[in-house]
């Protein structure tokens, strides 16, 4: 009897230790497939993360592409695109910013285009005879003015080309009316720089007529694709430097003084 119990409370143990054996696998596993499923889960979340990164960061990059961005632009493909666009007509002089930092040379001077046309004028030191006429005929203020105007600049040599004694004589105070005159005949209402008048003579064959201030015509024609302009005297003068860019308007130097009837 002393031997069956001893055998029963062997089994009993061996029974016990084989739950308590199977109990530490099981938590065992649980905790190994718990951790798995935790590194799954970060992998997966990773994975996700990571995904999303590439997805971000391939839209910023498509945004930060001058190409890409431009290509969602209809009718804007490409920087090059945009400034062929600005290229109409062959020449630099054409093309003009009116950025201060890109102004136009005139003797001798920049003519920054947040000047007026009496301010950048005055700084020339090939337009001193214009620029004393404008003053004798009363007209700073009107050339200051808003504007804008279009005006035919003639240069010193050009006035020094009319008959001796016609400059002296209408900076007389007694002829400021005549001066003004012949200065309001270089002068046209609005702002048209070369290439507007340059498409105005395409679409006309080649000549046009401006009223100018004064109230006579000018008139231009195309030479060999030079501007020439025009007074009903048959005097012809041809433009030196188009463009010159002001806050109030544009100048367009040129080598002959036009004269109206007076």
């Amino acid at each position: 009897m002393k031997n069956i119990n001893l055998k029963f409370i062997a089994l009993i143990l061996i029974a016990a230790g084989s739950n308590f054996v199977g109990a530490n696998v099981f938590a065992d596993n649980s905790m190994m497939n718990s951790k798995n499923r935790y590194h799954n889960s970060m992998d997966d979340s990773k994975t996700m993360e990571d995904s999303d990164t590439m997805k971000y960061s391939s839209s910023m990059t498509d945004l930060s592409t001058p190409t890409e961005y431009n290509r969602s632009k209809p009718g804007l493909n490409t920087t090059t695109d945009y400034n062929k666009s600005k290229t109409d007509i062959n020449s630099p002089h054409y093309n003009r910013s009116m950025t201060d930092s890109n102004s136009v040379m005139v003797g001798g001077a920049a003519m920054l285009p947040s000047k007026n046309i009496v301010e950048n004028a005055s700084n020339s030191k090939d337009h001193t005879t214009l620029v004393s006429a404008v003053k004798a005929a009363g007209l700073v203020d009107t050339l200051s003015g808003r504007g804008p105007f279009t005006v035919f600049a003639p240069t010193n040599t050009a006035f020094s080309k009319l008959p001796s004694g016609t400059v002296e004589n209408l900076l007389k105070p007694e002829n400021k009316s005549k001066l003004a005159k012949v200065l309001t005949f270089h002068v046209v209402s609005g702002k048209m720089n070369a290439r507007d008048l340059l498409n105005k003579l395409n679409s006309s064959g080649g000549k046009i007529e401006l009223k100018t201030v004064q109230g006579d015509n000018l008139t231009l024609k195309l030479d060999n694709g030079a501007i020439n302009v025009m007074d009903s005297q048959g005097n012809v003068s041809k433009v030196t430097i188009p463009d010159v860019n002001h806050s109030n308007g544009v100048t367009h130097v040129v080598d002959t003084v036009l004269m109206p009837k007076l």
